[in-house]
């Protein structure tokens, strides 16, 4: 197992000497939001040893209405876009984000077409499926991953304990917190991945 992060901020030089002070192995980087994931930075955390971990966030995704069939093959058509704009490596994982709690009912009529429409997509394009939610929904969508070729990433303090699902290949273990100073702090989210490894990637 690993300990390490995902970050809303960008990793500049100074910030990546922060988090290799930390000793930590992988980071995870949105590819959707304000502050994306880009090459040059994908490049630099690289280069410092330090594995990726790609997190695709729709617009809406902390709405049950953002989730239908239709949505999932519009998800994973601009995650494929962004991946492929930062020349991230086929056969590694995008995550796609659940970003509220879910009940079993609403995973079934909501969660489960919207991956499905991921699917549809993703299965071709030769990048493999993460889900990022809480531990009822990758449980539910994942199963077992040494059977599905599908990574979860388990959200902290939603229902469903973590502990009641055992083959996650990242948790969340903190909350945002700061670490580091002056031009090196960064915010960040404690992370650990499993003995199933992480679906971080390099160059």
């Amino acid at each position: 197992m690993a300990y390490s992060c995902s970050t809303q901020d960008i990793v500049t030089a100074a910030k990546l000497r922060t988090l290799q002070q930390k000793g930590y192995t992988f980071v995870g980087r949105n590819l959707s939001n304000a502050s994306a994931l880009t090459e040059t930075e994908a490049k630099r955390i690289s280069d410092a040893g330090i594995y990726l971990v790609s997190v695709y966030r729709g617009l809406n995704a902390d709405m049950l209405s953002h989730f239908t069939h239709a949505q999932g093959v519009a998800d994973a058509r601009e995650a494929i876009k962004l991946a492929k704009a930062i020349n991230q490596p086929k056969n590694t994982y995008i995550y796609f984000t659940v970003a509220f709690d879910v009940d079993v009912k609403n995973i079934s009529s909501h969660i489960v077409p919207y991956f499905q429409g991921v699917l549809s997509v993703l299965q071709s394009s030769g990048y493999l499926l993460g889900v990022y939610a809480s531990a009822r929904v990758c449980q539910y969508i994942c199963g077992d991953f040494n059977t599905s070729r599908r990574c979860a990433w388990c959200k902290k303090n939603w229902e469903l304990a973590i502990g009641a699902y055992e083959t996650w290949n990242i948790k969340q273990y903190t909350e945002s917190t700061r670490i580091g100073s002056g031009n090196g702090e960064i915010a960040v989210v404690g992370e650990e991945s499993s003995k199933y490894g992480g679906g971080g990637w390099k160059y």
